[in-house]
């Protein structure tokens, strides 16, 4: 019973014991005259600084926790793309040299975020490689986190407890408190997930326990590299044929998101017959998936995939069925964006001018990944077209007599 009763109010405990810690340990300070040293440290610097102060402290926390995501991935042989640290941006630009960038908008997501650079992929075994490489890469971040506070934990201890710099006591005793409370919602964000969202501890497991997850994720940091090749596209492509053979289609975000890889390495490859492009456009119901959040641009695609295979016939009455579905979740111009996307590759019409006055869209709508990613080779890829298939159908046209 007992063992129970601690293990239901473990965290009580653990506060509780930490609270008489601090209780102990802060009569310590006062009672041996450290408590002195802190205060008139604190008194000593101006509060127009604290502001100051304070900013640096959380940018200095932040880039020390992309740096151990950065430095996993170094060390596992995959090179860096881009670093964001609060409104900055260090990226690599086309001709391979770094810039930094500053971007003031970023500061609402009060973060950071590392972009790796994935060589080109064209095995299986590549894939169990980079899976390994980037779960370390993910867990390292709040790793080093965790590891940092505790260093200056004991730079706070060292100089309060030997030394009388009184102002330089202060400056690490409010790094030691701001760190820690960052550190702390940095653990604690990490186990956390949402639908679209992953904690780092939580995405550390799912890169190295569901397929669908990394594969999806792999895809995607892919798309970010200037590596990114035909026979990358290739493999994965088949691999991707094969894999659908044996695992089943769903609903699921992931399972979307990676239909959608799948079907669009279909559209740029010369088949026009596979199997388990047959199995995925016959699954999905492009009703149910034009009114989806994640599911209208694989609604399209199963309307393409037809025309692809010379079956204008379906591939139109499907494009028809998703433009007139409502859609809730995503923007209008979104909406519209997609439509005329895949109205100028089903050969319906020539967008290519409504593309180019979209760019503005386009760009704002890449959000954090602006900095990183091609408007112009986006839009030229909306561009392209499959080759023309011929509609036909019969006419009754009664004749009076």
């Amino acid at each position: 019973k007992m063992v129970i009763l601690v293990k239901k109010y473990r965290k009580i405990i653990n506060l509780l014991i930490f609270a008489a810690f601090l209780g102990f340990f802060f009569a310590f300070l006062k009672h041996e005259g450290h408590w002195i040293k802190l205060t008139n440290g604190l008194k000593s610097i101006g509060w127009y600084l604290y502001p100051l102060i304070l900013i640096f402290i959380i940018f200095k926390a932040i880039l020390i926790h992309e740096l151990g995501h950065l430095f996993s991935f170094l060390l596992n042989g995959i090179r860096i793309k881009a670093l964001y640290v609060l409104i900055f941006v260090l990226m690599k630009n086309e001709n391979n040299k770094w810039r930094l960038k500053v971007f003031p908008k970023y500061i609402k997501f009060l973060g950071g975020l590392v972009v790796p650079k994935l060589p080109s992929i064209r095995s299986e075994e590549e894939i169990k490689e980079i899976r390994k490489s980037f779960s370390k890469a993910l867990i390292a971040g709040p790793n080093t986190s965790i590891y940092y506070f505790i260093i200056i934990t004991i730079l706070f201890l060292v100089f309060l407890l030997f030394t009388n710099l009184n102002t330089l006591i202060a400056l690490l005793f409010l790094n030691f408190i701001i760190t820690g409370f960052l550190t702390v919602l940095v653990v604690l964000s990490s186990k956390v997930h949402t639908t679209e969202m992953y904690g780092d501890y939580v995405a550390y497991s799912k890169f190295l326990e569901d397929d669908k997850f990394a594969l999806v994720q792999i895809l995607q940091y892919l798309s970010f590299s200037s590596l990114k090749t035909k026979e990358s596209d290739q493999f994965f492509y088949m691999f991707l044929t094969k894999y659908y053979e044996t695992n089943r289609l769903s609903y699921n975000m992931f399972d979307l998101m990676l239909s959608t890889y799948f079907l669009n390495f279909f559209i740029d490859s010369n088949d026009t017959i596979n199997n388990s492009v047959d199995k995925t456009i016959k699954y999905y119901n492009v009703k149910r998936l034009a009114s989806s959040k994640y599911g209208r641009e694989l609604a399209y695609l199963v309307a393409a995939s037809f025309y692809k295979k010379r079956d204008s016939k379906n591939a139109y009455e499907y494009f028809k069925i998703i433009n007139e579905t409502k859609n809730n979740n995503l923007e209008e111009e979104q909406i519209e964006l997609l439509e005329k996307e895949y109205e100028h590759l089903l050969n319906l019409n020539d967008n290519s001018n409504y593309f180019i006055s979209k760019k503005k869209y386009i760009k704002n709508n890449l959000f954090v990944f602006e900095p990183i990613l091609n408007v112009d080779e986006m839009i030229n890829d909306m561009n392209k077209q499959l080759r023309f298939v011929e509609y036909k159908t019969n006419l009754y046209c009664p004749i009076d007599k």
